[in-house]
């Protein structure tokens, strides 16, 4: 990434001055200290338990994943995944097989380069809370895009069918897509949505800001969330709604802590909450909780109204910026700059 984080940050900040939140104050729980948890690039919320998570690493690491004590942030187990390769694995969700048991998918969709020919998602069913152990391939589901390779970094649960959906990551100019998984598993990938990453409220003015990191989809199906390095937003879902009709909806925006390389995100097992992880040794686990959820039930003519827009306090009605919040963000934008500059200078 050619923009720091720090500078990144306050820019992405910058841009988000006074936005509206539906999360409360973020909860740091724990510090993941197994010096095998060095790149938790993905999370899942066990369906056993509400303190224990999933998480796993990014490239480089075996085809492998952790359960987590959420409380202590201790390992309580590490699952290797038999017959399964480590390419780049990115996101990990739960879900449920077609005969109702508790899966974890694990999504290897990394592609810096857009340069796979396929990739892949493992079906594992979801272990028990016990001893270490190895973990059978349930399915193997070999993909490609119907456009040309891609990379990716988020998986989510499809409200309308419960299947596997990817979601990919553009750095440059924030244009993701999202991608179903055929009821067949294997095969080209159903192209269901478009979303303009830059146009969603507090996106920020740089490129990491665009860049769709982590999502998740709630248990009960009624909330979507996803997450760039810097910003986060949250959707409501009505029931058997397409994913397309969800994402063109203006989101709220979900405060989520700045910090390193944040690419794992999580409900927790009731919905009530978001975990986050981030990548790096020591990183911290992070709970979020969830305010009231927005409404998007059914209207009377059967259709799911839209919730309300955030409304951005520096435009007011008016169109004309109330003061001192402008100056607030134009502070925080020239300090903003200032970190970049000296970043720069840093890189020279």
């Amino acid at each position: 990434m050619s923009l720091g984080h720090s500078a990144a940050a306050a820019l992405a900040v910058a841009a988000g001055v006074g936005l509206p939140a539906v999360s409360g104050p973020a909860e740091v729980r724990c510090t993941l200290a197994d010096q095998r948890i060095d790149e938790s690039s993905g999370v899942a919320a066990s369906s056993w338990s509400d303190d224990v998570v999933f998480t796993h690493n990014d490239s480089g690491d075996a085809a492998r994943f952790f359960a987590v004590d959420a409380r202590t942030c201790a390992t309580k187990a590490t699952y290797a995944v038999r017959g399964a390769r480590n390419v780049d694995w990115e996101d990990m969700a739960r879900g449920a097989a077609a005969d109702g048991t508790p899966v974890l998918w694990l999504a290897d969709i990394g592609d810096n380069g857009a340069k796979r020919t396929g990739i892949v998602i493992y079906e594992v069913d979801e272990p028990g809370l016990g001893t270490d152990g190895p973990v059978s391939i349930r399915s193997r589901w070999a993909l490609t895009y119907p456009d040309g390779a891609r990379d990716a970094e988020t998986l989510l649960v499809d409200p309308e069918t419960s299947r596997p959906v990817i979601v990919t990551k553009d750095v440059t100019g924030g244009a993701s897509r999202a991608y179903r998984v055929p009821r067949a598993g294997s095969g080209v990938l159903e192209p269901l949505a478009a979303l303009d990453v830059r146009a969603l409220p507090g996106s920020g003015l740089a490129g990491p800001a665009w860049s769709v990191t982590a999502g998740a989809t709630s248990p009960d199906r009624r909330r979507l969330v996803l997450r760039s390095y810097l910003s986060a937003w949250l959707w409501a879902t009505a029931p058997g709604e397409p994913l397309a009709t969800t994402l063109g909806r203006p989101p709220e925006r979900l405060d989520l802590p700045l910090g390193r390389q944040a690419e794992a995100l999580s409900f927790t097992r009731d919905g009530g909450g978001v975990w986050a992880t981030a990548e790096g040794a020591g990183s911290p686990l992070v709970l979020v909780p969830l305010s009231s959820p927005p409404s998007a039930a059914p209207g009377p003519d059967g259709a799911a109204p839209a919730p309300s827009s955030p409304r951005n306090p520096i435009l007011p009605a008016a169109g004309r910026p109330s003061p001192a919040l402008a100056l607030a963000g134009a502070a925080v934008l020239l300090g903003a700059l200032a970190l970049l500059a000296r970043s720069s200078r840093r890189r020279r």
